[in-house]
């Protein structure tokens, strides 16, 4: 994580650092990306720049890491279920705000993807207790949540229930941002309801309890 030089700058500068961090990353993934290039457009030279971040790893962790922050405070603003009728349509308004999110911040959507695109190279760059875990710890609490309502299967292990959460969140949002390039945001916008309503329905049918 950025070091205490980074957190003296006003959020101002911290903001546009890590906007522009963001794009490069976005465009061209961790391992395209040149340091020297990146600083060069930050306007930061590399002695400063050693006293912000320990390296063009710690520079991108603080990227994902404040994309996934904004994720997650979105999420925080939504009514969490009490009852078994309400979690479907809880996951209903995840899957919404989730695309919404994407729609309207394409550059921390496509820094979302390239790390979801580089998840097998990047866990040593990452870290596995940073980024990595606090996505899987969002899948695991959701998940944890429907199953003491009743709504989520109990008969496979949290952990294998998790795998298929973010590998059907991953496929989904890969096809939703393929569909703004194929047809511009406004046309997809119109559609992020039946959209977020089909990814449900998706989940709902891998995990929601019989009552058979």
């Amino acid at each position: 994580m950025p070091r205490a030089s980074f957190q003296q700058f006003a959020i101002e500068r911290r903001e546009e650092i890590l906007a522009i961090a963001a794009q490069e990353f976005a465009a061209l993934g961790f391992h395209g990306t040149s340091y020297n290039r990146l600083l060069l457009r930050l306007g930061i030279g590399k002695s400063s720049a050693h006293h912000c971040f320990e390296d063009k790893a710690d520079l991108f962790r603080t990227a994902v890491s404040e994309c996934y922050g904004k994720w997650f405070r979105s999420l925080s603003r939504l009514t969490p279920p009490s009852k078994r009728e309400q979690f479907w349509p809880y996951i209903l308004e995840v899957n919404v705000n989730g695309f919404r999110f994407m729609l309207e911040d394409p550059t921390a959507a496509a820094l979302m993807q390239c790390l979801q695109r580089e998840t097998a190279s990047l866990e040593r760059v990452l870290g596995a207790e940073q980024v990595l875990d606090a996505i899987e710890q969002n899948h695991r609490t959701i998940l944890a949540v429907g199953q003491q309502l009743g709504a989520v299967r109990t008969d496979l292990p949290i952990a294998r229930l998790s795998m298929i959460s973010r590998a059907i969140a991953s496929a989904e949002d890969q096809a939703f941002v393929q569909q703004i390039r194929r047809e511009g945001r406004e046309a997809v916008a119109a559609r992020i309801p039946a959209l977020a309503q089909r990814v449900t329905d998706l989940l709902s049918r891998a995990f929601e309890v019989s009552d058979d």
